[in-house]
């Protein structure tokens, strides 16, 4: 499970900052997971991708439960025609198998597909699987040279819906 890998890496973090942590902290850190907010431009990223004419789908490495869940508390199920979970395919992403899957479940093609996310790891698998890839950049995190770069990134999903569509139109005018 996604739960075990998130606590064991917290567990290895710890121990190599030579932090002990107690089971009592290991609960607050996973009630604090569940409790997390969307940010501010995601509501108005998804009303542009939507007012664009794009279909939305969730793909996560979490269960289809607790991503439901955290939707429905933060009123973002309008928003996705479909919320995935890789639990369907029992391997995590970065594996192709799961956008391939995510590409069979929306009955599309990977090339089709744009991965948005904020975790560089995952938009590399989406590109190795053949998907285009948007950057959200949060935190200020620097660019990781290891990894393929980005169709496109920016601070705001808002930001980047309009990038897309830009770069869709330039397309279609060629």
């Amino acid at each position: 499970k996604f739960s075990e890998i998130l606590e064991t890496t917290l567990e290895t973090l710890a121990s190599a900052l030579k932090i002990n942590i107690s089971p009592e902290q290991k609960n607050n850190f996973k009630a604090a997971l569940a409790q997390l907010k969307p940010h501010s431009d995601v509501i108005k990223g998804l009303l542009v991708l939507r007012a664009f004419g794009y279909r939305i789908a969730a793909l996560t490495n979490s269960t289809l439960e607790s991503t439901i869940q955290i939707f429905e508390k933060n009123n973002l199920i309008p928003y996705f025609e479909r919320v995935l979970s890789v639990d369907s395919v029992q391997t995590y992403k970065p594996s192709k198998k799961t956008y391939a899957f995510a590409a069979r479940e929306l009955k599309v093609q990977n090339q089709d597909i744009w991965m948005i996310a904020a975790h560089p790891w995952d938009l590399q698998g989406a590109a190795h699987a053949g998907c285009k890839t948007a950057l959200i950049i949060r935190n200020s995190k620097p660019e990781n040279n290891l990894f393929r770069k980005p169709n496109f990134q920016s601070n705001n999903l808002y930001e980047l819906a309009s990038m897309i569509k830009a770069q869709e139109i330039k397309n279609d005018g060629k």
